[in-house]
């Protein structure tokens, strides 16, 4: 992915990317999911971190379950590899952004995009550790309305957000 395209991405949302795909080079595999939730864990200063922990989500048990379930990501490569379920959850999580009017991506639209997808490795994993997908998801999606509501009572964000929307025309491009 080209670094530009990471320019949308607050710096929270940045630093779990990165740890993710630290993660995941030392585990020898590519970037999956499952590694951005553990990485979301580790960074205890986001919203995701804390709705993850509310429902119960924790570092060890998640790591077990992505161990478990990393034998077909495993690659010989020493660069940091998205897989394609995880450029598509990054792509979701910016039209997410746009979609409630927020200035870039951060982890709470990682963490809805990847919920979103109830087939996604991460949530199987949170459905396998006894976490319910759909209810992080209404829960960041119930909250993100309510800041839309107030959002569009201001008028604010409206130029960024139609900048943004250009973005996902050169996305595709970017993550190849």
């Amino acid at each position: 992915m080209n670094d530009s395209y990471f320019d949308r991405f607050s710096d929270s949302a940045r630093k779990v990317l990165l740890s993710a795909q630290f993660m995941a080079v030392e585990a020898h595999s590519k970037t999956s999911t499952g590694h951005i939730l553990l990485a979301i864990l580790l960074h205890k200063d986001s919203l995701a971190h804390g709705i993850l922990i509310s429902h119960n989500v924790l570092f060890d048990r998640l790591e077990t379950e992505l161990n478990t379930k990393n034998g077909a990501l495993k690659t010989k490569t020493k660069l940091p590899e998205l897989t394609t379920e995880t450029q598509t959850v990054l792509k979701r999580a910016l039209k997410i952004a746009v979609q409630y009017g927020h200035v870039g991506v951060d982890t709470e639209h990682i963490l809805l995009a990847i919920v979103t997808d109830t087939s996604s490795v991460a949530s199987t994993i949170i459905s396998s550790i006894g976490a319910s997908p759909e209810r992080i998801r209404d829960q960041i999606t119930n909250l993100f309305q309510e800041l839309h509501i107030l959002d569009n009572q201001n008028g604010e964000n409206v130029a960024i957000m139609r900048s943004m929307s250009n973005d996902f025309e050169s996305f595709d491009k970017f993550a190849r």
